[in-house]
Order: C-alpha cells, then sequence, then structure tokens
C-alpha cells in the first residue's frame, strides 16, 4: 500500500475527539458556596467577594445585563414592590466564566430574595443528578421542553432557610432565548420571610 493510502486509511480510523465533559461538580461546589446566604443580601455579597467572585456592572446588551432588566421590569410593574439592592458578580470556575446575580423585592409584607448563578450559552448541561446528591433528596418538580427547556426544583432548597433550588438548561437555538435572554446554565437559590 502507497503512504498516499496509509495516510488515508489512517485519517478515515481515526476517532474524533470526545466532547469535553462539563466540569459540574466543580460549578455546583462554587454555586453552593456562593448562594448559601441568600436569606441576607448583605451576608451574601460578603460571601462572594472572599470567595474570589468580582462584582461588576453589566452592560445593557449583555446577557445579565438583559436579565435585570426583565427582572427590574416585572417588579416594576407591581404594585407596592419595592426592589431590595442587587448585584452582578463574576468568577472562573474550572475553566468556566460564572455569572452570578443577587436580587429581591419586598411586596405585601415578605420579601423574597435571589441567587442566581448562570454559565451564560453554554452548550453542554450540568447533570441534575449532580444537584440531586448534593442536596440528597429527589427534586419536586421536573418541566422537560425538548429543544426549548429544562426546569428541576428542589423546594426547599439545599440549605435550611432556603425555599428553593433550582436547575435550568437552555439549549442553544430554543424559542425560551428571546423571553430569558441567553441559553445555557442557571442555577438558582431562593429565600423568603416576613418583613418585621
Amino acid at each position: 500500500m502507497s503512504l498516499a493510502l496509509l495516510l488515508v486509511a489512517a485519517a478515515q480510523g481515526a476517532a474524533a475527539p470526545a466532547p469535553e465533559v462539563y466540569p459540574a461538580e466543580a460549578v455546583y461546589a462554587a454555586f453552593k458556596e456562593a448562594c448559601a446566604d441568600v436569606g441576607d443580601l448583605g451576608r451574601a455579597r460578603t460571601t462572594l467577594a472572599k470567595a474570589g467572585w468580582q462584582s461588576y456592572e453589566p452592560k445593557a446588551d449583555s446577557p445579565a445585563g438583559r436579565l435585570v432588566k426583565l427582572g427590574t421590569d416585572a417588579m416594576n410593574g407591581r404594585k407596592g414592590a419595592k426592589l431590595r439592592r442587587g448585584s452582578a458578580w463574576r468568577r472562573t470556575v474550572a475553566g468556566e466564566q460564572l455569572d452570578l446575580l443577587l436580587s429581591g423585592v419586598e411586596i405585601d409584607g415578605s420579601w423574597v430574595n435571589g441567587c442566581r448563578m448562570y454559565d451564560f450559552a453554554e452548550a453542554r448541561e450540568l447533570p441534575a443528578s449532580v444537584v440531586k446528591d448534593g442536596i440528597g433528596r429527589e427534586p419536586t418538580r421536573i418541566v422537560d421542553r425538548p429543544g426549548a427547556l429544562r426546569r428541576t426544583e428542589w423546594s426547599p432548597g439545599y440549605a435550611p432557610g432556603h425555599m428553593s433550588t433550582e436547575l435550568y438548561f437552555v439549549p442553544v437555538g430554543s424559542p425560551a432565548v428571546s423571553l430569558l435572554g441567553s441559553s445555557g446554565i442557571c442555577i438558582v437559590a431562593q429565600a423568603t420571610g416576613e418583613l418585621s
């Protein structure tokens, strides 16, 4: 067999490289640390800074900026709603650029705080089994819309005092992108309480 034919045969027989596995455990661990204090936004900001997260101001046309606007617009349209001071943070974990949004609202004598960590435009999923194993119980709700959105919820959430933990995956090209501002992965921790 000629050298040219050997090279062609070798090229045809070469396997395509396997896609890189998403660093789910490291990303989930970063989320658990970052969002543990979601019930107290001031303490949560201190926790984030100590853990190496950098605060930043999202540009209006960025995924984070669009999400902040969506949330602000939704709450500004609700009578009696008062927004708490939110903030945006970023950090690289296991090679993944993560963004985190802290937010809160006061309404009808109660408050609700949210800590949302995003891996914007990520095409790989963070398996729900990683979160399930970390929480130690089955999810309470799963919504699966193939090609559009997968949402898995644990209620109560992963830490004492947390109302819920939610895991979202929005695939690239999903019709939900126009509503949500981006595709990718989102993990959410929420806490609620009565205003004193």
